[in-house]
């Protein structure tokens, strides 16, 4: 994933926070805090995060590996900064292995052996919920260059396929 770190941030936490399977989450970053707070305003329950702040890039490449592999989690969250498309084919195949799910947040167009590569944006929204503009970028044996719009619903913890433009009229209500 590319994009906006704190729209992906909170994309990832209202996605997480919904799926069931998502049962313990390792989440590993380079930063020395993660905002737990926005992650949980989105339903995504800090008591299921594990999380791992490293600043070596060798450091968080092992914490993900050990993440899908030998510690088992079924979902792992990475932000990386650079890596190559031998690293990112070690990930998908332990991901593969596991059964389990990894999201890679990088920063800007790297090469990389993951199945899709998306783009999170944020959007314009009516000032009251949060809204990302997701953009498919690359998908294997699959069409590109789609997109849409996703609002986040706190009341009901789901998100709504929006349109791109919101009317003036719906913009004025805020």
């Amino acid at each position: 994933m590319t994009g906006d770190r704190n729209a992906i941030i909170g994309f990832l936490a209202a996605l997480l926070g919904r799926d069931p399977r998502a049962s313990d989450v390792l989440w590993v970053t380079q930063e020395p805090a993660l905002p737990v707070h926005r992650l949980t305003r989105f339903g995504l329950d800090h008591r299921r995060l594990t999380i791992v702040s490293a600043r070596r890039a060798d450091d968080r490449s092992w914490s993900i590996e050990e993440g899908l592999g030998e510690l088992g989690y079924e979902t792992v969250v990475a932000e990386i900064d650079n890596t190559d498309l031998a690293e990112t084919r070690r990930l998908q195949l332990a991901a593969e292995k596991s059964g389990g799910i990894g999201f890679l947040l990088c920063r800007g167009h790297q090469p990389s052996a993951a199945l899709t590569r998306w783009r999170i944006e944020p959007a314009r929204s009516d000032g009251y919920r949060s809204c990302w503009h997701l953009s498919l970028e690359r998908c294997r044996n699959t069409a590109t260059n789609l997109s849409w719009s996703v609002e986040w619903d706190d009341a009901t913890l789901s998100f709504r396929l929006v349109s791109d433009r919101l009317s003036e009229q719906e913009l004025a209500v805020a």
